[in-house]
């Protein structure tokens, strides 16, 4: 029997059956697929995006959906940190 899945887990398991192709050893999603993916799910906003794939990085879980495609090689590359914000001039 499936147990029921949090939040978080819905959503990374939403955007996993989004983008995954049979075969693939890999998959991206933008951060904007998680917004989308709340409100497709009728989730409130999550206010911190960036915690979703760290909470899977060193929290929670995968949701089950992803044992069989983790055990053919499909692991899944969740960021440790946001990407690095583009370089601004100081001010004079």
């Amino acid at each position: 029997m499936p147990k029921n899945l949090n939040r978080y887990q819905a959503l990374i398991q939403k955007i996993f059956f989004d983008r995954y192709r049979d075969g693939s050893t890999e998959f991206e999603f933008a951060r904007e697929a998680l917004e989308e993916g709340a409100a497709e799910l009728g989730f409130a906003r999550v206010k911190n995006l960036g915690d979703v794939p760290y909470s899977f990085r060193y929290r929670n879980d995968l949701p089950d959906v992803w044992d069989k495609p983790i055990n053919r090689g499909v692991a899944p590359a969740l960021p440790s940190t946001p990407p690095a914000m583009p370089a601004t001039s100081s001010p004079p």
